[in-house]
């Protein structure tokens, strides 16, 4: 009896109205009132209380108050991560292209046709070997070919030194060797030195198997010709081929230009190389 008396006490307390009033100290005129209960003031001192929560969170959240949190990163750093985003998916991209690489030299060297991967409907075709190819020569096209090489037979391309009876390699570019072949010294080509923007071109028929920038050597092509045989042309300042192309001999690849770390002046670094062992460019080409 006296816990549920106190009860009902406690709550007719709880809600009874109260009366604020605000009088001029003078004239003792009022001026504000306010009729409120205990609950009342509960009730209001709440909401305002949530109010002023929200308040606070909108303004941390939506605002740049929010850097004065500590432990909050400032706009620096939340620069550096996405900076950071941005070069880790560019070393990943960069990882898949050397992948790809590496397995088109893998099937270069097993007689196989490389893949274009940037043709996207070559990624799910098989390459063909060349074995299962089978190939015949008609009369009309022997009849061709010999006038072709009866008309060919005293222009500017016999005039090169042949590494075979059947390949004749073409110079890429013409000008003066500043060095030459040392790979005591890992230079493993020629450099000529030529002028700015200088054509280059493929020294035989092949398949482009590298054509991409690199920060030392500028934009390097590499070509994979028959006889297990392939060219490098590095310092070049821009492209005219791109991975997968077919070229033929002679044929322009790019401009020679003053570009990467390493170059000392407009010039073309060419290599040669047969089933991975260097050749002195020299002995094939004349520059």
């Amino acid at each position: 009896m006296p816990d549920s008396h106190f009860k009902e006490t406690f709550w007719k307390k709880f809600k009874s109205k109260y009366r604020l009033t605000i009088l001029n100290d003078t004239t003792f005129e009022e001026v504000f009132w306010l009729r409120l209960s205990r609950l009342n003031l509960v009730g209001v001192l709440g909401i305002a209380s949530i109010l002023f929560a929200l308040t606070i969170f909108a303004l941390v959240a939506y605002t740049p108050i929010r850097v004065f949190i500590p432990g909050y990163p400032d706009g620096s750093t939340h620069a550096n991560i996405i900076r950071n985003a941005y070069r880790l998916d560019s070393m990943e991209q960069k990882l898949i292209i050397y992948d790809q690489y590496l397995n088109n030299i893998r099937t270069i060297f097993q007689g196989e046709t490389p893949i274009n991967h940037n043709d996207s409907s070559a990624i799910f075709t098989k390459p063909l070997s060349i074995d299962t190819l089978a190939l015949s020569v008609s009369q009309k096209d022997s009849m061709f070919r010999a006038r072709m090489e009866q008309e060919n037979e005293f222009d500017y391309l016999s005039a090169n030194v042949k590494i075979e009876e059947d390949l004749t390699l073409f110079p890429p570019v013409h000008g003066i060797l500043t060095r030459h072949y040392e790979p005591k010294s890992n230079h493993f080509g020629v450099d000529v030195a030529t002028k700015e923007g200088e054509e280059i071109k493929a020294c035989f028929k092949g398949t482009v198997i590298f054509a991409e920038w690199s920060m030392e050597t500028g934009y390097v092509v590499q070509i994979q010709h028959p006889k297990s045989l392939i060219s490098v042309y590095k310092h070049l300042k821009e492209l005219n081929v791109q991975q997968g192309d077919r070229v033929e001999t002679g044929r322009k690849i790019g401009n020679s230009g003053d570009v990467g770390t390493l170059s000392t002046g407009p010039h073309l670094h060419f290599e040669l190389w047969r089933d991975g062992i260097s050749i002195p460019p020299t002995e094939s080409i004349v520059f």
